[in-house]
């Protein structure tokens, strides 16, 4: 059977890494021991000895010490571990096991493999009992499966090196000159110039942030980077937990026809509305833009979704409509707060290991007046997570226009200013 078999491990490899970090000359100790220290943690090695006696070496590194072997002992005694490591008959052997440092990258990329293999082999674990307990719901296992994969991914990208400043200018100078149908991390815009001109693109890996109370026009706000960016190829994804397909649906064909949106929810369509319909259906075959509206769904769900949404259909930017409707575990126990703290972390982290640009709409309380960043007090971590924060404002005399308030942008300044808003077609315009 598989599971009485050991799980993947080198021990050789792992003194010999170990060893190696002793006898290095002092030029590869500024070049080699860093590389060695960046791509290893603790939990790699298979013995628990061994990776206590990396985390020593790790520390002293830190601390700006040579790897000496007299201070190594020093630290470990010190760690109080000593004795669980073998003493000094086990600690002298882990030093002088090679010659000298030659094949120590050698070593370190045997250790990351095996280890890379132990977590496939746990997740996998995990994901046959849950697929053995017939009671585990099919959407939950399937979420399951997709977390694992993930985390799998993002353990293995870990162990890649920093890269020096003048790398990633020569990236950055290679990203530009490349022609926008060849990028494969777009940055989305709303497609309405003015916002364009002054707020610019949100860049992959940034969440921003679109707040209003309700009947601003926050959905059809945050629905405009998404079908600009399908109109210029670039697959994209609206969740929706505050309303079904069908009425989003309805939203987008008043918008494209003028058709009210009365019709769409009450029926009373003539022969030249389904004609105009009609017509308008058949404009959006092959449009990127995808929609997803389930009752509702924790957090979980939604990555698991978004992951396969990247996957399958290539997504370049996302919308989640709203924060505050995400399902809360019971283990919150009634702290929303926590909960809106952890949905907005895994959202801001969501957005980074997909390197795509993620809307994030939030419902502001009922108050009139002009909303400002405390606002969001009911869970400070939105604001803290995100990388700009954008609030929609009517004046309580003209509702034909929304101000625009840009009261948080890591990019660049923030400020206000006023579009035109046409309710009757959830249409902003300049």
């Amino acid at each position: 059977m598989i599971a009485d078999r050991h799980p993947p491990f080198d021990l050789q490899a792992e003194i010999g890494a170990l060893g190696s970090c002793f006898v290095m000359p002092r030029e590869m100790t500024r070049t080699l021991l860093p590389e060695i220290l960046a791509k290893l943690q603790p939990e790699d090695f298979y013995d628990e000895g061994h990776g206590k006696m990396f985390g020593v070496m790790r520390k002293l590194a830190s601390d700006g010490k040579p790897l000496d072997p007299t201070l190594f002992v020093a630290a470990v005694k010190e760690a109080g571990f000593y004795e669980e490591v073998g003493g000094s008959a086990y600690i002298s052997k882990v030093i002088n096991a090679v010659p000298n440092a030659a094949h120590a990258l050698y070593y370190t990329e045997i250790i990351c493999d095996k280890a890379f293999a132990r977590r496939v082999i746990v997740e996998s674990t995990l994901i046959l009992r849950a697929a053995y307990d017939e009671t585990v719901p099919a959407d939950e296992l399937a979420t399951l499966i997709e977390s694992a994969n993930h985390r799998i991914a993002s353990n293995r990208s870990v162990s890649e090196m920093p890269i020096p400043l003048s790398e990633s200018l020569r990236q950055l100078l290679s990203d530009l000159r490349k022609p926008a149908a060849k990028k494969t991390a777009s940055p989305a815009y709303f497609g309405i110039p003015k916002i364009d001109e002054l707020f610019g693109a949100v860049h992959a890996g940034e969440t921003c942030v679109v707040a209003a109370r309700p009947g601003m026009g926050k959905t059809a706000f945050g629905i405009y980077p998404l079908r600009f960016a399908a109109q210029n190829h670039s697959p994209s994804l609206l969740i929706s937990l505050e309303m079904e397909g069908r009425e989003i649906a309805g939203r987008e064909a008043t918008r494209g026809t003028g058709i009210d949106n009365h019709y769409f929810r009450n029926g009373g369509l003539d022969e030249e509305d389904f004609a105009s319909l009609e017509g308008f259906t058949r404009s959006t075959d092959g449009l990127p833009l995808y929609t997803w509206a389930p009752p509702s769904a924790s957090f979980g769900q939604i990555r698991a979704m978004a992951i396969q949404a990247k996957n399958r259909l290539g997504i370049k930017v996302a919308a989640i409509d709203y924060i505050g409707l995400v399902s809360m575990p019971p283990k919150y126990r009634g702290s929303r707060r926590d909960h809106l703290a952890d949905v907005s972390r895994g959202l801001k982290k969501l957005a980074k290991e997909l390197g795509i640009p993620l809307f994030v709409l939030c419902q502001l309380n009922r108050d009139k007046e002009r909303p400002n960043l405390t606002m969001l007090a009911e869970c400070g971590a939105i604001e803290q997570d995100a990388d700009s924060v954008i609030f929609l404002h009517a004046d309580s005399t003209d509702d034909n226009y929304r101000e625009v308030i840009v009261a948080k942008f890591r990019a660049g300044q923030t400020g206000s200013f006023k579009i035109g808003w046409e309710g009757s077609r959830f249409e902003f315009r300049d």
